[in-house]
């Protein structure tokens, strides 16, 4: 594939002794020769090496636009899917490492991670495999993606505060965009109608004594552990060619911390509740697919109550929901700003009313808890109390967490008990030939996700 190179700014130039004027910087020939030659040195000295671990320095490689390699991935067609008769996409996940993200401390020895280093191959990577769809995660350099996918456009949201969020790149000559909505997993319930009191609160004012109550009921409502600013990102796509049908994509990147499952498994469940309704409202007929980084596993409970919602977790996921059913000191800042939220919410009611001489009552969006971009902030913390994470405490009964029974029976309202179908876990790909690069080839325990691809996470 050619792959057009964005320009890449003016010549340097410098000044003169005698004027204060700047004049072009001109190299020489012989400056070039020895630029051309010092290059021509650093690709012998790659070769090399490459030849030393015994890598191929062969057209098994695509090139990128900055002349790097990177390991081609060929198409496997499953199940029929290399022809349909009706219409076909091709969509496309990746996560691409936000340069903010890049610290020595939680890359040692990083610097192949350098923007530099490898700008080109992620070029590469999002132009090689033709995505009609393609949903990023942890993008903070899109302005030089862009240029390499002149037929995409570009839906993006972030949480409040990150240097980087999520992106849905979509072939604007396939689709066109009918809705878009983002959801805030920090400010999600996941009992009761918030939405709702939401309304009244805003309509009503509140006492102070009815205000507390309310405040109390809410963050049970919410049953969050903490402030992690992760969101989910949906979009509404229309074919050109074939008004009035469609596709419902979304993307997310669930919280990382390997302490924190009950998060990722609510954070999961709110993103497939937002999707269903989202799906509602556009057109319960298109089919909906979700792909993105969900930093987890198939032995997690997230997997299993999203494959499988109807069955009983079993007793290693209940122990795994146990240990991470846990309440970190930032959830006070959540909690901080819903009410600052609300108040200027019911200001710019009043404002509108009195402008206006009417009123909706319409509530504000949640928009997101505000804060620095410390999406890695714990990597490598001690551990606090015996058995928690560093500035966590147990639950209590006004923190509103759910039991495993209760996940579970969310699980099943918003999925019914067939749950979703896994891409690679329904696929039926794995042979002999492929038991290896499978999850339970490489050891991973369970029936439920073993022909899920060792390298990845899943994506439903």
């Amino acid at each position: 594939m050619s792959i057009p190179v964005p320009p890449t700014g003016s010549a340097p130039t410098k000044s003169t002794d005698d004027s204060s004027s700047k004049q072009p910087f001109v190299m020489t020939e012989d400056m070039r020769a020895k630029q051309e030659a010092r290059k021509q040195a650093k690709l012998a000295k790659k070769a090399a090496n490459r030849a030393v671990n015994g890598e191929s320095d062969t057209a098994s490689g695509a090139t990128t636009p900055g002349g790097s390699q990177i390991l081609k991935r060929d198409w496997k067609y499953l199940n029929g899917s290399k022809k349909g008769d009706g219409q076909t996409f091709r969509l496309v996940t990746w996560n691409m490492l936000a340069q903010t993200l890049v610290r020595r401390e939680l890359f040692p020895g990083s610097d192949c991670l350098r923007w530099g280093e490898r700008k080109d191959m992620l070029a590469q990577e999002l132009t090689e495999y033709e995505g009609d769809i393609i949903c990023l995660q942890e993008v903070d350099r899109l302005e030089y993606m862009l240029p390499y996918l002149p037929n995409h456009k570009a839906i993006k949201a972030s949480g409040p505060g990150k240097l980087h969020g999520l992106v849905i790149l979509y072939n604007h000559n396939k689709f066109i965009v009918r809705s878009t909505k983002t959801v805030y997993y920090d400010e999600e319930f996941t009992q009761g109608d918030v939405h709702q009191e939401r309304k009244s609160a805003l309509a009503n004012g509140e006492e102070e004594e009815g205000r507390k109550d309310r405040k109390s009921r809410w963050k049970k409502s919410r049953g969050g552990t903490r402030r992690t600013k992760n969101i989910g990102l949906m979009a509404a796509l229309e074919w050109v060619d074939n008004p009035n049908a469609g596709i419902v994509v979304g993307t997310t990147h669930l919280f990382w911390h390997p302490d924190y499952g009950y998060e990722r498994t609510r954070q999961i469940l709110i993103l497939m509740r937002a999707m269903k309704q989202f799906r509602q409202t556009v057109n319960p007929e298109w089919p909906a697919y979700a792909a993105g980084d969900f930093n987890t596993a198939p032995s997690e409970p997230a997997y299993r109550l999203l494959v499988n919602p109807g069955s009983p977790l079993e007793q290693e996921h209940l122990e795994q929901l146990d240990r991470s059913r846990v309440i970190h000191t930032s959830l006070e800042k959540v909690e901080e700003h819903v009410e600052t939220t609300l108040s200027a919410a019911a200001a710019l009611a009043q404002q509108n009313d009195t402008a206006n001489g009417t009123s909706d009552n319409s509530p504000a969006e949640f928009v997101g808890v505000p804060g620095e971009d410390d999406e890695k902030e714990e990597a490598g913390e001690s551990q606090g109390d015996p058995g928690l994470p560093k500035n966590s405490r147990r639950p209590t009964e006004e923190d509103g967490l759910l039991q495993g029974h209760e996940l579970q029976q969310m699980a099943s309202e918003i999925l019914d008990q067939k749950g979703v179908t896994s891409l690679y876990g329904s696929s039926g790909w794995v042979g002999e030939a492929e038991h290896n690069l499978s999850y339970g080839g490489r050891g991973g325990k369970g029936e439920e996700g073993k022909d899920e691809a060792a390298w990845t996470s899943f994506t439903p």
